[in-house]
């Protein structure tokens, strides 16, 4: 399940602009429990919720997460994901896939 901000388009084009609102910070988690429920419950009730982001505006919807993870994270994610427990921090280029925190895996390279 995708959630993002939708793009306008004009004459088969995306031009600049958002059409409803704009998936960011506590909008992002608003929209998600929109559609999935509360994510403190599902967690709760032992449901695994899994969430990719690279900006530290997702910290509110991570941390009602069982499985959050920050990918080529900003500053302060990567300083948030370093401090949280159960957080994995991932880098990823078009190459290389790097868990530096989280998991056992240190590298995949895809070549």
């Amino acid at each position: 399940m995708e959630f993002a901000s939708n793009s306008i388009e004009s004459n088969g084009r995306v031009v600049p602009g958002i059409s409803g609102k704009n998936c960011f910070g506590r909008a992002k988690l608003d929209m998600v429990e929109d559609k999935l429920g509360r994510l403190k419950g599902l967690t709760q009730a032992g449901q695994q919720v899994w969430f990719y982001t690279d900006h530290h505006s997702d910290i509110p919807l991570l941390e009602l997460c069982s499985h959050p993870v920050a990918v080529n994270p900003t500053t302060r994610l990567k300083d948030w994901a370093s401090n949280y427990l159960w957080a994995r921090i991932v880098r990823w280029n078009s190459r290389t896939v790097t868990t530096l925190k989280g998991t056992q895996v240190k590298s995949v390279d895809d070549h």
